[in-house]
This record gives structure tokens, C-alpha cells and sequence, in this order.
């Protein structure tokens, strides 16, 4: 489809070598026709290597690329770009990456045990897509756990409409160490686990309307029921 469109693919591959059999780059399986592949270092190695590497399709030197990048930008930090051939040279790079999936993995290991509702992740990824229950939106939730200091990614970042997913993105790799990682998880199931419609339900059954309406305003009260069936 994308060569019969004349479509061009700018295909960013970021956490290719987090993962183990990595299917093929589409820019391959186009024959490198009508795409661009991004390859960057900061998600799979180290997050102040602000560096990537662009493969530009066959019969393109890059030259317009270039000129765009100086345009815009001040470039690389020159002793970055050594490092990162050094590290690439010596091996050090593929040690870290390595590193990095096993201490991943444990980390995943982890969240499985310390969150009972169900998530979304791939085992050396850096996070998870946790799926929220009913009684719980993932906007509440994310402000909840702020709240506690835990910073989350509602669904609502990622939704493209209206229509979010109820779940919340959660960063594994964030953390310092596992226990900071742990301590993190424990809030955010002790939340989960809060059912805030029974909260509700238990007050509306005590204070109607009817009985509220000789103290407050009535629209005090309507404001009051109309935020609980938002709860």
C-alpha cells in the first residue's frame, strides 16, 4: 500500500533492541523504498543519550536531511556522538542493553506480583498498560495517585478521540531500584482496590434531596449528587 501510494515511512524503531527476535524494520520489507528509519539510543541504553541514527531510503544521500537538521537545530553534543561510538565499538553498548532487559524483566516480575488487576506489557518493556475497574476513571485515578506522589499516564494521553481506554500507563524504568519501584506499586494497588462508589452509595442512602434541601440550596445539592454519579 505504501509504494502504490507513493506514501513515504518515517518508521522510529526506539525500543528494537529491548526485545528479544525483534520482528523485521518495515523500511526492510519495503526494499528501503519510501522510507526513513529512525534508530535512537536513549529509550534502550541510556536516557541522556539524546542521539539517533536515520537510514534514508535508496536513492536519497541524506543531503536534505542534513540541511534541515542544521536549520533547526544545534546538533549533537560532539563528545556524545564519542561515546556513543565508543560504547558501540567495544561492546559496551550490547553489555548495557543486556542489563537493562534482565533488570527489566525482574522489574515486570515484580508488578505482577504486587498488582492483581490485569495489565498489558511486554517482558523487557519499560511499562505496563494497567486496565482499571469500573468504579475507577483514569483521570481520578492518575490525580489520586499525584496525590501520593505517584506520577501515571492516563489513557487519555494516548487516545486520538473522545473515547479514551480506562486504563492508565505505568513506567516501569523510572524508578531508581526495585524498591522505590515497589513502594510505587503498593499505592497504586491500595487505590485500585478502594471501591469509591461504595463510599457514595453509603452517603446517598444516608442524605437525600429531600433531607438536605431545608439546610442547603438546591443547587448546592443537585452540584453534591450530580458529582457522586461522576464518582
Amino acid at each position: 500500500m505504501i509504494l502504490r501510494s507513493g506514501i513515504t515511512l518515517i518508521e522510529d524503531d526506539p525500543y528494537r533492541h529491548l526485545i528479544d527476535n525483534a520482528p523485521p524494520p518495515i523500511a526492510t520489507l519495503l526494499g528501503r523504498r519510501n522510507a526513513y528509519y529512525l534508530a535512537s539510543l536513549s529509550k534502550c541504553l541510556w536516557p541522556s543519550l539524546r542521539t539517533s541514527f536515520v537510514l534514508p531510503p535508496h536513492g536519497d544521500d541524506g543531503q536534505n536531511l542534513q540541511l534541515s537538521l542544521r536549520a533547526t537545530s544545534m546538533g549533537c553534543s560532539a563528545l556524545l556522538l564519542a561515546l556513543v561510538e565508543q560504547w558501540l565499538n567495544s561492546g559496551v553498548a550490547k553489555h548495557l542493553v543486556q542489563e537493562i532487559k534482565r533488570e527489566m524483566r525482574a522489574r515486570h516480575v515484580l508488578a505482577g506480583k504486587m498488582l492483581s488487576h490485569p495489565f498489558h506489557a511486554h517482558p523487557t518493556g519499560l511499562h505496563l498498560w494497567l486496565e482499571l475497574p469500573a468504579y475507577w476513571n483514569h483521570e481520578l485515578l492518575s490525580h489520586a495517585l499525584r496525590d501520593q506522589g505517584v506520577i501515571v499516564a492516563g489513557g487519555n494521553s494516548f487516545a486520538v478521540d473522545s473515547q479514551a481506554p480506562n486504563c492508565l500507563r505505568i513506567s516501569l524504568g523510572g524508578a531508581v531500584n526495585q524498591a522505590e519501584l515497589g513502594r510505587a506499586l503498593r499505592k497504586i494497588e491500595t487505590l485500585l482496590n478502594h471501591d469509591r462508589r461504595r463510599e457514595s452509595r453509603a452517603f446517598v442512602s444516608f442524605s437525600t434531596p429531600e433531607t438536605l434541601g431545608g439546610v442547603y440550596p438546591g443547587r448546592w445539592v443537585r452540584s453534591c449528587f450530580h458529582l457522586l454519579d461522576l464518582l
